[in-house]
């Protein structure tokens, strides 16, 4: 057991069975997002991810910062299953790597 799951304790997830696969969903989402540093990473990139930019700690912020949203939102299916999560955590990563490209846009005349 890595300690990621030891950190997390695994009861999140097991609270949750109804909503495991979309919650999985979201921190692959920005698990990739943040080890990428990339808002909307081509397949290609994510297809080349080298795995282990994915660390514990990177993962633990990942989760906590789902965990916070999801109990925000309601702690349960619908928040899951809703569009809020989804729109949060992409405002989460633009907030988090989109000034990033904004800026080279603007540096290149884009």
């Amino acid at each position: 057991m890595g300690d990621f799951e030891v950190a997390t304790g695994g009861g999140f997830w097991v609270a949750l069975r109804a909503s495991k696969l979309n919650l999985i969903f979201y921190l692959a989402m920005n698990a990739t997002c943040s080890a990428l540093k990339s808002i909307k990473p081509k397949r290609a990139k994510i297809a080349n991810l080298d795995i282990s930019l994915l660390t514990d700690d990177l993962l633990k912020e990942c989760h906590d910062w789902l965990y916070n949203k999801f109990a925000d939102l309601g702690f349960n299916d619908k928040a899951a299953k809703g569009p809020d999560l989804t729109a949060a955590l992409k405002q989460h990563l633009v907030g988090k790597y989109g000034f990033r490209r904004m800026r080279l846009k603007v540096r290149s005349g884009a």
